[in-house]
């Protein structure tokens, strides 16, 4: 089967901070972009203790809403502990059941280590995952402040690297014999740094936050890094912002294509692309977005025309398709930051699946849950 010729696009939501609204997030997105599309709902992780049932339980829930499956996103595991990782993952996977989708957000900190050494590690869950993504964007995991990019290429000589490396992902992922997608990751957030001394990557700061502000207006000092990291930053009096700018993401995508075409990508904090009003210059809500698919080989006015006869429980777990599309590759997962509402979303020819990634089950009521700042909120 030809991974190549299959084609979905994930959205992947965060609900921080979402408040009452008339409908829930199912019915806006389902009235949006319709019920052909994929829902999956976001798991913190897998217990140690009571998988089965667990797994039971879950199922049960997203089935009742007519949800698609589950995504086990942000695991930040070296490569050692894979292997125990996995034995809770197959359990999970059988006790969902095989009709549900699972996606898998992988966090390998090993990118100093021989590649196959890794990649040997990985391939197991494949068995288990429909999708693997192979999480290469700064997620804030130090306990102390440093400066760094959203993403970065390649190795530098950095001391204190905080993402995987691009390059590294991908020697681990085309040494992975597999049917499977496997991602790479981009944030699309840019990073706020309150610098102590020297504005720069990698430098000490006294805290940091995303914020959706592609541009800014004012005298900032503004700068492309077009060697090690493929991203941009800009500073002004004590901020040293960093961000993924349009071109350059452009071509970090399309020197990962060239080199595995099949590959797919994890894109979060997508709707802080929508965010250009302070921009001097015009630039087009999500513009990088775009730029992305296009060098990933994707259309705007993608149809699955091997589901469009197909019910809901028909369907099942994300497959692989025989038909030939020749001019996408493997697939885009959009993850949003925010509650979701139809002014944040991208054009509707982007989007074909969502995750909800602040759902939460309650494994007292046995049901799904919204987390609205302390209070958790039926979902349904």
């Amino acid at each position: 089967i030809d991974v190549a010729s299959f084609f979905y696009l994930f959205f992947v939501f965060y609900l921080f901070k979402t408040r009452f609204r008339p409908k829930d997030p199912v019915t806006i997105l389902k009235e949006k972009f319709g019920k052909r599309r994929q829902y999956l709902v976001k798991v913190s992780k897998i217990p140690l203790r009571n998988i089965s049932q667990y797994a039971q339980e879950l199922s049960a829930s997203i089935s009742k809403l007519q949800l698609n499956g589950i995504a086990v996103l942000n695991q930040h595991i070296a490569s050692p502990l894979l292997s125990s990782f996995n034995e809770r993952l197959q359990q999970f996977r059988l006790s969902l059941g095989k009709n549900l989708t699972l996606a898998l957000g992988l966090e390998i900190p090993d990118f100093d280590l021989k590649p196959k050494e890794v990649a040997d590690r990985l391939l197991p869950l494949t068995s288990a995952a429909d999708v693997i993504i192979l999480q290469t964007h700064y997620r804030r995991l130090w306990k102390f402040c440093r400066s760094a990019y959203p993403s970065i290429f390649q190795e530098s000589n950095n001391t204190c690297q905080q993402s995987v490396p691009m390059l590294n992902a991908l020697k681990w992922a085309k040494l992975m014999v597999t049917n499977i997608h496997i991602c790479l990751s981009v944030n699309l957030a840019t990073l706020r740094f309150h610098y102590v001394d020297t504005p720069g990557s990698d430098l000490p700061c006294t805290k940091s936050r995303e914020i959706p502000n592609y541009c800014e207006s004012g005298s900032w000092n503004e700068s492309n890094d077009a060697l090690f990291s493929m991203s941009a930053h800009r500073h002004t009096d004590g901020l040293w912002d960093a961000f993924e700018e349009e071109l350059l993401i452009k071509a970090k995508v399309e020197k990962i294509m060239a080199a595995r075409p099949k590959s797919c990508w994890a894109v979060f904090n997508v709707d802080y692309d929508r965010e250009t009003s302070s921009c001097s210059v015009h630039k087009e809500r999500f513009a990088r977005l775009k730029s992305l698919g296009k060098a990933a080989g994707y259309s705007s006015d993608w149809r699955d025309i091997t589901q469009s006869d197909k019910s809901d429980s028909e369907r099942g777990r994300i497959g692989m398709a025989t038909n030939n599309r020749t001019q996408v590759k493997g697939s885009l997962l959009c993850v949003f930051s925010g509650a979701i509402s139809e002014r944040l979303l991208p054009p509707k020819g982007l989007c074909t699946a969502a995750i909800y990634t602040t759902v939460l089950y309650d494994e007292v009521k046995k049901t799904l849950v919204v987390k609205d700042g302390n209070s958790l909120h039926h979902f349904s």
